[in-house]
């Protein structure tokens, strides 16, 4: 009743249910201490969520430091160290530096003892279940992780199982451009530049699982010369993708074990090329060309030279250039002239008499031996032989 004094009044049965209701924490400890604390948490208790000691428990080590009990106060601290170190095993753990209890490991500290970079082991641990990396953003917008001992050994697993391009591309024996053009055409899939060895392993045996192992053809080259000299890097897709549906053929020969020591038709190979070409509206090389009218590529040069077969130059590259044709063309070739011996196999003629058959038939010759110089005759097709001049 002191006067300019706010007056307060206790009363006892508050008192009462305060005793009885700290003796029975007391009779269960610790057990009941912890359920008191799931009572009070006010955290969003969400998969994967990573909270605060302060957000959980906002106050508790505050007033924790106000007992006047010492021997209590170090109880608590204790008990409430055992709590947070048991919701790290829990769907929604809590983390704090002031709180007593082993302190999990920065994500700073993991990435040096497994000898990597920070950011590799970021990228990694986001690669990972939520139940096993929990995370939460700052005020500020950092990051904080609390890293169990089940994602360390996924991380270490998946650290053995990443491969760099280039050592994909020594596991194969393709080219690191090869690789990049398999990663973005899904062959292969990649996270933060790194593949994975078992899906490389399983690639590369699906690959020569698909090939052939009887006798080669007598043209046969390696799978990395094909390359080198017949396919363009931005095919690369198709053609693993036609060994593995089966339209091009390859030959593995035993004891093989790169993709690129498998063997295959050179003729096969260039036919392919040109045929994908034509699909995707480009033009056609001398070679290629050579290939689709299963002539010599010394005779189509020639039909070039006399103008038989039309040609653009192009340019590749900064400085080379390349004579081109186009699918029109060569079929405009086809219809209109053939090979001597064609028609004579035709009209079964012996080879070594069919010059003398199509003199007595009237069939007239573009290009040989006695008019340009060509290494084989070439005629006027008979039905077209009255239009074209």
């Amino acid at each position: 009743m002191k006067p300019l004094k706010k007056a307060s009044r206790v009363v006892m049965s508050d008192v009462v249910d305060l005793a009885e209701a700290g003796a029975r924490i007391i009779a269960g400890w610790p057990e009941a201490f912890f359920a008191v604390l799931n009572h009070c948490r006010q955290d969003a208790r969400t998969p994967g969520g990573l909270s605060s000691m302060n957000d959980a428990l906002p106050g508790l080590t505050r007033r924790m430091t106000k007992l006047r009990d010492e021997r209590w106060r170090e109880r608590i601290a204790k008990a409430l160290g055992v709590y947070v170190a048991a919701s790290h095993q829990s769907g929604s753990p809590i983390v704090g530096r002031n709180v007593l209890g082993a302190r999990h490991p920065a994500v700073a500290q993991i990435a040096r003892d497994l000898g990597m970079r920070s950011t590799s082991l970021v990228a990694a641990l986001d690669r990972l279940p939520v139940e096993l990396v929990a995370m939460r953003t700052t005020v500020r917008g950092r990051s904080r992780r609390l890293v169990s001992t089940e994602a360390i050994q996924q991380v270490q697993r998946l650290r053995l199982d990443e491969l760099s391009i280039k050592a994909v591309a020594r596991l194969t024996g393709l080219s690191p451009g090869r690789i990049v053009q398999l990663i973005d055409a899904g062959l292969l899939a990649k996270h933060t530049h790194r593949l994975s060895r078992e899906a490389v392993v399983g690639l590369t045996q699906s690959f020569l699982a698909a090939g052939r192992s009887n006798t080669l053809d007598t043209d046969a080259i390696s799978l990395r010369r094909a390359l080198r000299y017949c396919v363009p890097v931005c095919w690369t897709s198709q053609l693993i993708r036609s060994v593995l549906d089966g339209s091009l053929i390859v030959f593995v020969p035993k004891g093989v074990k790169l993709l690129a020591e498998a063997m295959i038709s050179e003729a096969r190979c260039r036919e392919w090329v040109a045929h994908l070409k034509l699909a995707d509206g480009g033009g056609l090389t001398i070679p290629e060309c050579a290939e689709l009218l299963h002539f010599k590529q010394e005779v189509v040069y020639h039909l070039v030279r006399v103008g038989l077969l039309p040609v653009h130059t192009v340019k590749v590259g900064r400085r080379r250039t390349a004579r081109m044709t186009t699918l029109e063309a060569v079929e405009h070739f086809k219809r209109k002239y053939a090979a001597l011996v064609h028609l004579a196999d035709d009209a079964g003629m012996n080879h070594r008499s069919a010059l003398s058959w199509a003199k007595a038939q009237g069939i007239a010759l573009v290009s040989g031996p006695s008019i340009d110089g060509g290494r084989q005759y070439f005629a006027l097709r008979p039905l077209l032989n009255g239009s074209n001049p």
